[in-house]
């Protein structure tokens, strides 16, 4: 079976196991879970269409970074930005606590999503010392 049939394959089984999610067959935990990860989804293909793949290129104003370095650096503002919100301080810019946490999954999904296209013809991505995926730079 070739790579492209094989990632069909888990997709088409993937949207059945999200959709049972969302019939509740699994229960309202279950249910919660994939309106959540569909959400951010959904967010991160609308930012797609309007900024491209920006996240996986060179930063434009560090160019001494690489794209996963680019990544994690927003995600760290993202960390630093809750660390502010969960212990009181007043937000300047109208930015929830479950905003903020929805955009730190979504640098996780284009994180992982980096290593999958950057891996592109390997089996599988191979896994770091901490069972983490390695970056692929």
């Amino acid at each position: 079976m070739t790579k492209q049939k094989s990632d069909m394959r888990d997709a088409k089984k993937f949207i059945g196991r999200i959709e049972e999610a969302l019939q509740g067959i699994h229960g309202p935990d279950q249910a919660c879970i994939a309106q959540a990860g569909i959400r951010v989804v959904d967010t991160l293909l609308r930012k797609n269409t309007d900024y491209g793949s920006s996240a996986w290129t060179q930063p434009l104003l560090a160019p001494d970074l690489t794209p996963e370095q680019g990544m994690r650096t927003r995600m760290s503002d993202k960390v630093s930005r809750l660390n502010g919100l969960l212990g009181g301080k007043h937000a300047q810019v109208e930015e929830s606590v479950t905003d903020t946490f929805l955009d730190l999954a979504g640098y996780s999904i284009l994180y992982v999503a980096y290593g999958i296209r950057e891996a592109d013809g390997k089996q599988e991505l191979e896994r770091g010392p901490r069972g983490g995926f390695r970056d692929y730079v």
